[in-house]
């Protein structure tokens, strides 16, 4: 078979390269794939990725991740089969989850990575492709799909794809020191940021001092420990007002707070606005806009 197949959606896309005679160029952040995470897996042949100036050659049996700010120039040579895959900030949330090894994946979703064969056993590479498939095979299916089974289907690649590389592991001194502090402390957070924890909680946790902590992540990120915290917690208050069928005062109480008015009141000092009118918005039609504030939280080491 040849040619090109592909269905996309605002949530996600998946095309098919097959064999050809020609040289396809691809550019796979363009509208309205601009914002989203991509998989490009090289099942046959070769390939090229652009990005950052850089070339970099892919041959049979590799795979290519890349957050949407990489924005690369994919070109799949004659002969070569490829799968090329996307889901959007919203869908990549939900592929990422809320558990300890989420802090992983989100490190591993914030930069592009590439696994050859060198890394990667065939029966390894074997599952990716058979991943990859599923994840197409739902984006082809009438009437779309399911957002579910594309983000477990995400969820397993970025898992597969962690596990066959060495992706958390920071330098151990200077900065890298920093980093891996930070690495731990996004992890405890992901763990305990219901539960309404001090900071002391955690600078323990870590074997630092409070202000020790204080110091790491207002030189690093710019913002205080406190302020990473709160952070979290407004991402995930934004997710369950925009995709939850929960009220407010259910959704205070599982993100830890006594009632709905000490949460509306801490959630509108953070945003400027109620958690109503978050609520409100996220379903209207500035709903491009407005969930964009989920972003923020990735910008974490």
């Amino acid at each position: 078979m040849t040619g090109q197949s592909g269905i996309g959606v605002e949530q996600f896309r998946g095309e098919a390269f097959n064999s050809t005679l020609f040289r396809r160029i691809i550019k796979p952040a363009r509208p309205p794939y601009e914002q989203f995470f991509h998989f490009f897996v090289l099942i046959d042949g070769r390939a090229t990725a652009v990005f950052a100036d850089e070339s970099h050659e892919l041959s049979e049996h590799a795979a290519f991740t890349f957050p949407a700010a990489t924005a690369p120039t994919l070109s799949i040579e004659p002969g070569a089969e490829a799968l090329l895959l996307g889901l959007s900030p919203q869908l990549l949330i939900d592929a990422i989850g809320n558990k300890a090894e989420s802090v992983l994946l989100r490190t591993f979703a914030e930069r592009p990575a590439i696994v050859t064969l060198d890394a990667a056993s065939a029966e390894t590479f074997g599952d990716l492709t058979h991943l990859a498939r599923g994840f197409l095979k739902e984006v082809m299916l009438p009437g779309r799909g399911s957002d579910m089974a594309i983000a477990g289907y995400a969820r397993l690649l970025m898992m597969t794809l962690w596990r066959t590389g060495d992706w958390e592991k920071p330098a151990a001194t200077g900065h890298g020191l920093d980093v891996a502090i930070l690495q731990r402390f996004r992890q405890l957070v992901e763990l305990h940021f219901r539960e309404r924890r001090s900071i002391g909680f955690y600078a323990k946790a870590l074997g630092l001092s409070h202000d020790r902590l204080h110091a790491i992540c207002t030189r690093t990120l710019e913002r205080t420990p406190k302020a990473l915290i709160q952070q979290r917690i407004m991402q995930e208050a934004n997710l369950r007002l925009e995709r939850s069928a929960s009220s407010i005062q259910e959704i205070a109480g599982q993100l830890g707070f006594p009632d709905q008015t000490y949460f509306s009141h801490a959630y509108k000092r953070v945003t400027g606005i109620s958690p109503h009118e978050y609520r409100r918005r996220a379903t209207g039609p500035e709903s491009r806009v407005t969930r964009a504030v989920n972003a923020e939280y990735f910008n974490w080491p």
